[in-house]
């Protein structure tokens, strides 16, 4: 994929409009941050995370080896980042058009 984006000739459409200076006509993806399509699955994905980390941790407490505890963090990190993709969704969709769309 990135020979593709390096190389002129299996340039992407993105890659040719910048080239060509064109960047105006291109819209942008969704933001770097938004990990679900809507805020109901970045819940939902958030959830399942958090009870993976949450039930690891009492495991992880007790053996206390640093796989269970990276493990348990891992979990605890991705249910954190679901949520606040969610939240941040969810607040984007109650916002509505600002005064200046």
């Amino acid at each position: 994929m990135i020979h593709n984006m390096a190389c002129r000739r299996g340039a992407g459409p993105v890659l040719r409009a910048a080239l060509a200076g064109e960047l105006e006509a291109v819209t942008a993806g969704k933001p770097w941050w938004q990990a679900t399509r809507t805020a109901r699955w970045g819940f939902i994905l958030g959830a399942f995370w958090a009870v993976l980390g949450l039930v690891s941790l009492p495991y992880a407490i007790r053996r206390g080896g640093p796989l269970e505890w990276a493990v348990t963090a891992t979990w605890l990190l991705c249910a954190l980042g679901y949520l606040m993709t969610a939240v941040a969704l969810r607040r984007r969709e109650r916002s509505g058009p600002g005064p200046n769309s």
